[in-house]
């Protein structure tokens, strides 16, 4: 199998696996907002570049022969998890203005969700253990960072249409709330476990 298929393969595995991307683009979704849901999702693919960025330079090395400042960013990451989950928790009265700056949020709540997730650096660096060496052309990695970010990228804005669609947004209506205040609490879980482990 060529070596940018199995990288799309895997990145794809990566985006349908449930975590904190998957509840921040759904949540956004769930609401009916489709331009907020893709733009959290494209928040998430611009942190997927700048992860194969710092990769690539060696940074993500640094990290790891470091674990305090690791396990700084991971309470970062947890932080704003626990952070986002809140919010969702709280009762929320929307003005149209309101609306249009949670629109504009979307895209930072994507961004510093996936930006401040470690287990995204660990796994871009196994994908570039797997698929990189010494002789690998300089090509390679924009070719591999458009496939790591884009591939994700895809993946969640299908999900968002699938989600937003009239039919969808009929049987989600119903139970909009509950859904919504469901990815607050497990946003909040997963933010709390961060911490504890």
């Amino acid at each position: 199998m060529s070596p940018l298929i199995s990288l799309a393969i895997i990145s794809l595995l990566g985006a349908m696996s449930p975590g904190p991307a998957f509840l921040v683009v759904t949540s956004y979704a769930v609401t009916g907002d489709r331009r907020a849901a893709l733009l959290a999702a494209f928040g998430i693919a611009m942190a997927l570049l700048v992860h194969v960025a710092y990769c690539a330079l060696g940074v993500a090395f640094v990290l790891v022969q470091y674990p305090w400042l690791f396990r700084t960013v991971q309470i970062m990451g947890a932080c704003y998890l626990a952070y986002l989950g809140i919010r969702l928790l709280l009762p929320s009265k929307q003005t149209n203005g309101e609306v249009k700056k949670i629109t504009r949020q979307a895209f930072l709540a994507g961004f510093l969700c996936n930006i401040l997730n470690p287990a995204s650096t660990l796994f871009i660096l196994s994908i570039f253990t797997q698929f990189l060496d010494l002789h690998s052309p300089l090509y390679i990695f924009p070719l591999y960072a458009l496939i790591i970010s884009g591939v994700p990228f895809l993946w969640y804005s299908l999900l968002v249409y699938l989600i937003t669609n009239s039919f969808s947004m009929n049987v989600f209506s119903r139970f909009q709330k509950g859904f919504t205040k469901s990815m607050g609490v497990l946003l909040v879980i997963l933010g709390v476990s961060v911490l504890v482990a």
